[in-house]
């Protein structure tokens, strides 16, 4: 399965809070392990944040190998 663009934690945490300066380009997404342990493992994430982060990125391509 192929990907335009690889989204990176901080793209994430903007698009999230609706904070992004300007729309996304069309395209396939992928994001890696990594970036999902960073957004999962904040402290202050709540049982909810941590739902709507699961339900954004299972809508998105994870990455298991290069």
């Amino acid at each position: 399965m192929s990907i335009n663009y690889l989204f990176d934690t901080n793209i994430l945490i903007y698009l999230l809070n609706d904070r992004l300066a300007e729309n996304l380009p069309n395209g396939r997404y992928g994001y890696s392990v990594i970036t999902e342990i960073e957004l999962l493992s904040f402290p202050a994430l709540t049982a909810t944040d941590a739902q709507i982060i699961s339900n954004y990125l299972s809508d998105i391509v994870l990455l298991r190998e290069a």
